[in-house]
């Protein structure tokens, strides 16, 4: 895969906005920027001349899961300031690519409680939302102190109280190392980290899951004390391990966390902005395959006679769908979709059904995975995607697959339900047009069906 993906297309894959979309914008603004460019007029909050057009780079990467592809979702932005102050935002126009740079840092435990089953453990069960029991904190004290961020955060409440005792005693420990290297006689009052556990702690927020993992308390700035030389050496312990613009992590980066720094760069080779580095929580290990589906078997079907098949009806779950806000109390990886499609696959092949009829698959997913993985199974495939407008593969449809060695395809029909609306509205000449425009928003939907026809091969 190249190292550079060209610019042009939003995050996920779709063509970015035309450029007669992207001058709205500025169309509007130009007028008030004519007006006062004679005057020379400068926003007071920013320093920024009115008229001045700023990129920024957005870059948001999920928690890495092994064997589960990294997407990163990344684009450049424009402010344009005006005369009212207000920098207005749009997506930027510029001929950019992008370039990736992914390194694997150090392994690093994930509770600052040595005896938490997550301590040194990397499984997603043990950090699953039900095992967690509610949300990570950090330790305000190690914050002052400027310990390292692995080191200071407790996964959960429970956590903390178990280790508060002797975590107590690593502030004193931290604060004596600090005196040395700064050659200070005296180190700092030891009142001033001597809090209660309910004062010393302060919610983390939910494991940086879009977010690359991103610190909640930003480091101290009156002061620049080094914490000792083994840890910070440790802090910059990064391989650089790929260029691709996506990245699927390997048993080697579980426990590790991952770094990408991504910068958007015009032909010429000058950037188009400041570049952005984001870093990732320890990457989890492969969760472990879910149980095999039951079947149930319905005693007395079949018995006349005839051909006998096997028939499966299967709702896939559209990636599009799966979503944290549509499902809040599942966890992340589990409605990764490199996660999902792997295991549909496995559960479909264990039904060994000789027709397959399946809803809610996507265009990309038919296309990029399904068909060609069945087919080298001995399936046939057919695909209808929604009547509805979306990006360029990631509109869902419904699909069919038969065993080519059972079966041949000698008719196949498609149904749009809209346009049956459509006809249906027509066949009523005296219904007001009123009537049936509400009709026709009531029932149109965009779905679709497939009816196939097969003989028996041979």
């Amino acid at each position: 895969m190249s190292s550079a993906t060209r610019a042009g297309l939003s995050p996920n894959g779709s063509p970015k906005p035309k450029q007669g979309e992207l001058s709205a914008l500025q169309a509007a603004a130009q007028r008030e920027i004519a007006a006062a460019a004679g005057a020379g007029a400068v926003d007071a909050s920013t320093g920024m001349a009115v008229g001045h057009v700023s990129n920024y780079l957005s870059l948001r990467l999920d928690r890495p899961l092994e064997g589960c592809q990294l997407r990163p979702r990344v684009y450049v932005y424009s402010k344009l300031m005006t005369t009212t102050g207000v920098a207005n935002k749009a997506y930027s126009n510029t001929d950019h690519r992008f370039q990736y740079t992914w390194s694997r840092g150090p392994e690093r435990q994930v509770c600052a409680n040595a005896s938490c089953p997550r301590a040194n453990s990397f499984s997603p069960l043990e950090w699953s939302k039900w095992a967690l029991q509610g949300t990570r904190i950090q330790c305000v004290p190690c914050h002052k102190l400027r310990v390292p961020r692995h080191r200071s955060v407790f996964c959960n409440v429970t956590c903390f109280k178990e280790a508060w005792k002797s975590h107590q005693q690593h502030h004193e420990h931290v604060r004596r190392q600090q005196a040395l290297a700064t050659g200070k006689e005296q180190p700092p009052a030891a009142s001033e980290f001597s809090l209660s556990p309910k004062k010393a702690v302060v919610v983390a927020g939910a494991g940086g899951e879009g977010e690359g993992g991103e610190d909640l308390l930003k480091p101290e700035e009156e002061e620049d004390v080094p914490i000792n030389a083994q840890v910070m050496d440790e802090e910059e312990e990064w391989t650089k391990i790929s260029t691709d613009s996506l990245y699927t992590p390997k048993e080697e980066d579980v426990g590790h966390c991952l770094r990408l720094e991504c910068r958007a760069v015009l032909p010429t080779g000058e950037e188009v902005c400041t570049p952005r580095m984001i870093t990732t929580e320890p990457v989890l290990s492969t969760p472990p395959l879910p149980p095999r589906r039951s079947l149930v078997t319905v005693k007395g079907v079949g018995s006349g006679g005839g051909v006998r098949f096997r028939l499966c009806s299967y709702n896939l779950l559209a990636e599009i769908y799966a979503t944290q806000q549509a499902y809040p109390y599942c966890d992340f990886w589990a409605l990764s979709w490199g996660y999902r499609k792997t295991n549909l696959l496995r559960e479909l092949l264990e039904a060994g059904a000789d027709v397959l009829c399946l809803q809610e698959v996507q265009s990309d997913a038919y296309q990029q995975f399904f068909q060609p993985h069945l087919s080298e199974k001995g399936y046939d495939g057919l695909y209808k995607a929604k009547t509805r407008e979306g990006a360029m593969g990631k509109v869902d449809g419904c699909a069919m697959f038969w065993r080519r060695a059972k079966f041949r395809l000698s008719e196949n029909y498609t149904v749009s339900f809209n346009e049956c609306a459509r006809r249906a509205v027509a066949a009523m000449p005296g219904l007001p047009q009123e009537e049936g425009h509400h009709f026709l928003m009531r029932v149109s939907k965009d779905n679709v069906a497939q009816v196939g026809c097969w003989d028996t091969a041979g």
